[in-house]
């Protein structure tokens, strides 16, 4: 397979973030994906040739609804970058207690983690460019929580607020 890289900008960076995009998600046999619990969130830019003026998309929206999860469920939360060119992001969930909690790695772009790499980790990820991400979480407490999208290179962030029941 030969994989080519090539920065996007101008128009055809405004066509590609005005377009429609979405998941294409595989399941081995026998898997089943339950929307109560795999998560998907796609990370993007409204205008990624404007540092002033460009919003954080967090599926779709510069500002996300909050969300009510269920205490004691395990959740399957995939992250992909959708953006273009310095669109590198920092995903994380903060607790009540203004620190990440943990989750655990679980894929990275499609492929099941090993075992020795499918660990408990704080619940924070650089996610660059055309990655895809995986990981179990499992609320430890209730209370809210912060779903945490910052850019890398630029100051733009978003959150999304986590309420657990």
């Amino acid at each position: 397979m030969r994989i080519i890289s090539s920065n996007v900008t101008g128009p055809q960076a405004g066509q590609l973030t005005s377009g429609l995009y979405g998941p294409l998600i595989v399941m081995e046999p026998g898997q089943k994906f339950d929307p109560a619990t795999d998560k998907i969130f796609i990370v993007g830019r409204s205008c990624p040739d404007e540092d002033e003026g460009s919003e954080l998309l967090l599926n779709g929206s510069p500002q996300p609804q909050p969300v009510a999860w269920k205490l004691g469920t395990k959740y399957h939360l995939r992250f992909i970058n959708v953006g273009t060119n310095d669109s590198d992001m920092i995903v994380s969930i903060i607790g009540d207690d203004a620190k990440p909690t943990s989750w655990r790695a679980v894929a990275k772009d499609g492929w099941t983690l090993p075992a020795a790499l499918a660990v408990m980790q704080p619940a924070s990820q650089l996610v660059t460019v055309g990655e895809t991400y995986d990981f179990e979480f499992m609320p430890e407490h209730g209370g809210e929580y912060t779903l945490r999208v910052g850019m890398r290179f630029v100051k733009i962030s978003l959150s999304q607020s986590l309420t657990v029941r």
